[in-house]
Formats: C-alpha cells, sequence, structure tokens
C-alpha cells in the first residue's frame, strides 16, 4: 500500500508539472534577426513580449501569447480564475 501511495504521489507531480524549457531564461540567440515572441517568466507566473534571433537560443519562446499561456501557465486546460 505504501509503494502505491508513492507511486500515486509521484505520477500527481509528473502530470502537474510544467515543461522544464518554461524555467528556462528567455535567450535572444545568435543570429541577428529580430524576432517578436513570447516567453514565460516563472517569477512572475506571466508571458510576455520577448526578441529572439531567429537561431540558437532555447526551448522558452512562443510564437504567440495563447500558446505561451497554454504551455506554461496553464498546460493541462484547467480554469484559472
Amino acid at each position: 500500500m505504501k509503494v502505491l501511495i508513492i507511486f500515486l504521489s509521484f505520477v500527481l507531480v509528473l502530470v502537474t508539472a510544467e515543461p522544464y524549457f518554461c524555467s528556462l531564461t528567455p535567450s535572444y540567440g545568435n543570429c541577428k534577426e529580430n524576432y517578436t515572441m513570447w516567453a514565460y517568466s516563472e517569477r512572475d507566473n506571466a508571458c510576455f513580449i520577448h526578441i529572439y534571433s531567429g537561431c540558437g537560443g532555447n526551448h522558452n519562446r512562443f510564437m504567440d501569447e495563447e500558446l505561451c499561456i497554454d504551455t506554461c501557465i496553464n498546460p493541462y486546460n484547467l480554469d484559472v480564475e
């Protein structure tokens, strides 16, 4: 029974966790273009406009605000009021 409780606790943590890249500091990248993207701030629990160079960087960048919110703030489409 203890093993089952531990296992279910572990599964709950995995299921409710945001993707790892949401906790990364947004990176400009290493090219010379300027693309307006969106990134997630773990500190503010909010998405914000982020300028991306077009290559390199990390995965904390999104094409639009809605995708950022759906991925990092509300990844399981739970009602957040």
